[in-house]
């Protein structure tokens, strides 16, 4: 808050302002003399300008307790909407003198010292009244009892309830806030606020404050308490929004000495406080309050946008905003609502100073976390694969801002979503596999992988030479269809004797060709197994008989599972001897035929 220079001057010189009262119907402020007989003054609360006395009705002389006599004086004033409606005022013995709030003229009194009403008082002025706009219930502090009254004017029913320490406390002042309906009450000794529940008048809550505090308000512009601190010569600001609130958010703003009175204009927000020590009262332009200040999202990714919006009331005409913390690539501007687009990793702290014409200010601070840009490794079960064999992907996720979207596109036409996807192909060939990553505030990251897919493996096998005698080698030939190279061929001739061999050398690269030699004569089973690159396998098995050798003992010469064809020359001159018996049979068939009739 700020002082706007409204100092109530045209106050009698011996007047000692002890509380001041707001009453609207007749837009002025009632201030009250706690220090002699002098009765109310009447201030315009437009302007400040002094307008004269109020009449004091039979109030006289002075005031006494316990033995003792003062200047009675005036303690409180409070304004009723409802009952009446009545502008009230109190003093130190606990009577209570009426207003008629439309012109201030004189409607009744109830006093104390007589026991009319059952309240006594110290000889000291304190804030005794508040009100419930909502329904006109009159609160009263017995300060000398400790306690509080619930009071209708009209009926003088009450109910009453105890508050503070009988032995230590002096209550001195309360305020009702109508977001929590309860009453605020501070005390004078011990230091202290005190939220009493309004309907039940229990103690529900103490708050700390600072030294001898009085009279209280509350501001409807921002729903905080405000506090005249006469130790200090502060007012203290309590968050008033819920009893939970309650201890936090305070704040001192320095005004007059001693201070005691305190009331807030609901219209224009100003606080008005009187000094019972130099017969003024100050008017205080109210500061600005940052109610609330947010970031939009408050964790983002470097590059992406982030809205710091602020939220102020009160103060005096136009705000400006600046702020400090900003995360490298965030240009501050004089605006309540701030694009950010952080270009810096990290965690920072914003705060934003809300200035208003009148050079008050409130402040705020806000945290922002900046992630680095979202990354996605993709891994697959595996790259290569044969048929209608499914494939495994996996995506890991870093940086960004979670939670993480995902989405899938296999290379076919296929899609999925989620960390963990699979995938069968339909048919061979080359595909790429992507994986799309979308993070909480839309930052991206990408990732492919490449998968071949070959045709369903399949073997296929011929015998070339005379396998079915003992002694004689026999070509076997294996062709592997579909799968993916490169392939590995495993022999089996039932005889105990196997072959592992690659690929041959003269044939094609998906084939294999051996020679093997069966030892003796018998029924065989053979066997050939292939697997391709991608750990695949497919077998072809068959049976053989084979017959006793030219030895006729059954036995050949020994030779290996790979064992080789005759040598050239024998092989020839075997071939020649059959070649030239084929032609002598034919030539001896031909003539004996042409000699038949």
């Amino acid at each position: 808050m700020v002082p706007i220079g409204y100092d109530g001057t045209g106050i009698s010189g011996g007047y000692a302002p002890a509380a001041i009262g707001y009453i609207p119907t007749a837009n002025a402020l009632l201030v009250a003399d706690g220090a002699d007989d002098s009765p109310p003054a009447v201030l315009n609360a437009t302007t400040g300008a002094f307008e004269g006395y109020l009449s004091s009705g039979e109030l006289a002389g002075d005031c006494g307790y316990m033995g003792l006599s003062w200047p009675c004086g005036y303690s409180s004033v409070a304004y009723d909407p409802i009952v009446g409606p009545y502008a009230i005022m109190a003093t130190p013995d606990g009577d209570l003198y009426v207003y008629f709030s439309t012109n201030l003229s004189w409607a009744t009194a109830w006093y104390g010292s007589e026991r009319t009403l059952p309240f006594t008082a110290p000889p000291i002025s304190y804030e005794l009244l508040a009100v419930d706009p909502d329904n006109g219930s009159m609160f009263y502090l017995d300060t000398s009892a400790t306690s509080v009254y619930d009071l209708n004017l009209t009926t003088e029913a009450y109910t009453v309830g105890a508050v503070g320490n009988p032995s230590l406390s002096l209550l001195s002042g309360i305020i009702f806030d109508p977001l929590d309906g309860c009453l605020y009450i501070t005390d004078y000794n011990l230091d202290q606020v005190y939220v009493v529940n309004a309907a039940t008048l229990a103690t529900v809550a103490t708050i700390p404050v600072g030294s001898h505090p009085v009279g209280l308000a509350f501001n409807p512009g921002i729903g905080w308490i405000e506090v005249a601190d006469s130790g200090s010569g502060n007012l203290t600001l309590l968050n008033g929004s819920s009893v939970a609130a309650g201890a936090q958010g305070k704040e001192s703003v320095p005004v007059l000495s001693n201070p005691g009175g305190i009331f807030i204009d609901p219209d224009n927000g100003e606080t008005f406080v009187t000094g019972t020590g130099n017969g003024v009262v100050e008017a205080l332009a109210p500061v600005p309050v940052v109610g609330s200040f947010t970031a939009s999202p408050s964790t983002t990714d470097v590059g992406r946008p982030a809205t710091l919006h602020v939220v102020a009331s009160g103060g005096t005409g136009t705000y400006h905003y600046a702020y400090s913390g900003l995360p490298p690539g965030c240009l501050g501007a004089d605006l309540g609502m701030l694009t950010c687009v952080p270009q810096t990793p990290g965690s920072y702290q914003v705060t934003v100073t809300v200035t208003d014409a009148a050079v008050g200010s409130g402040s705020a601070t806000v945290s922002l976390l900046v992630h680095p840009d979202p990354t996605v490794l993709l891994t697959p079960s595996v790259t290569a694969v044969d048929g209608k064999t499914s494939v495994g992907f996996a995506a890991i996720p870093s940086n960004g801002t979670p939670p993480y979207s995902l989405a899938w596109g296999y290379g076919d036409g296929a899609s999925g979503t989620g960390l963990f996807a699979t995938h069968v192909y339909a048919t061979p060939g080359v595909y790429t596999a992507r994986v799309n990553l979308t993070d909480s505030v839309g930052g991206v990251a990408r990732a492919s992988v490449q998968i071949t897919v070959g045709a369903a493996l399949s073997v296929v096998v011929t015998r070339f030479g005379n396998g079915s005698v003992s002694g004689a080698s026999t070509i076997f030939n294996a062709t592997a269809a579909g799968g993916l190279a490169p392939y590995e061929f495993r022999w089996d001739f039932g005889d105990n004797q196997t072959l592992l061999a690659g690929t041959s050398g003269s044939g094609p690269p998906n084939s294999s060709s051996v020679s093997h030699t069966f030892a003796s004569a018998g029924r065989f089973e053979i066997s050939v197994t292939i697997t391709d690159a991608v750990g695949q396998a497919s077998s072809a098995h068959w049976n053989i008989t084979v017959a006793v050798g030219p030895n006729r003992t059954g036995s050949a010469p020994s030779s290996g599972p790979s064992a080789s064809f005759p040598t050239l020359p024998i092989a020839l001159a075997a071939a020649d001897v059959a070649v030239a018996a084929v032609i002598a049979g034919i030539w001896y068939r031909r003539r004996h035929r042409d000699r038949l009739p």
